[in-house]
């Protein structure tokens, strides 16, 4: 009946997304989230990575990086290089269940862009990669950090039951336009807020009314 197409960035700056970041602990079952699916790309093929084109925009899993390409995208990039995830998702009113439904479509690391003096410009989209061909190989790995309350949840997990905070970056719209593309600053930040409310208040009023 309903059906919305959202994108939302995890900042791993944020305490609360410290399980998807590297863990100090030399003895925990695996590493950085990044680490995790360069394995599952690289070494168990079992992910495919797409391509998001030259200006970073492509998110529609319309070209994968041929194993040669993959391997120069890369090579020594470390987990720490990676500042966020993009992810790509749907919030769906399902008529035969009355339900809101979040499903995720597709993730994406994302690393720094700086300009030829080292300054901060922004973040670029690394690859993507669709969820649903992830979630089997992902739910193998537990986090690499326990969440608060000492669980460790496979990755899979942590992103289905969406432990992690985020911000929205973009509401599907008639111009196909970003925050960022239209807003800077503060005043972006606030419209972020104002959408995730959106959405939220919508779940709210279903149930309301």
């Amino acid at each position: 009946m309903w059906c919305k197409r959202v994108w939302r960035t995890i900042d791993l700056a944020d305490p609360v997304n410290r399980p998807l970041t590297m863990s100090t602990d030399t003895t925990a079952a695996c590493g950085a989230f990044f680490e995790v699916l360069r394995f599952c790309l690289t070494q168990e093929a079992s992910m495919t990575a797409y391509d998001p084109g030259p200006a970073g925009t492509d998110d529609g899993f319309t070209r994968s990086f041929r194993p040669a390409e993959l391997d120069s995208l890369l090579d020594r990039l470390q987990p720490e290089d990676v500042v966020g995830y993009r992810i790509k998702e749907d919030w769906i009113f399902e008529k035969q269940g009355s339900r809101l439904v979040v499903r995720i479509i597709g993730l994406a690391p994302l690393v720094e862009v700086r300009g030829s003096d080292g300054e901060f410009s922004g973040t670029r989209v690394l690859f993507w990669a669709y969820w649903p061909e992830c979630r089997k190989a992902l739910a193998q790995w537990p986090a690499a950090r326990a969440l608060p309350d000492g669980s460790r949840p496979s990755y899979e997990n942590l992103f289905s039951g969406r432990r992690f905070t985020s911000s929205v970056v973009k509401v599907s719209n008639m111009q196909d336009r970003s925050l960022h593309e239209v807003l800077t600053g503060i005043d972006a930040i606030r419209e972020a807020m104002k959408l995730e409310r959106q959405l939220h208040d919508l779940e709210r009023d279903l149930w309301h009314y």
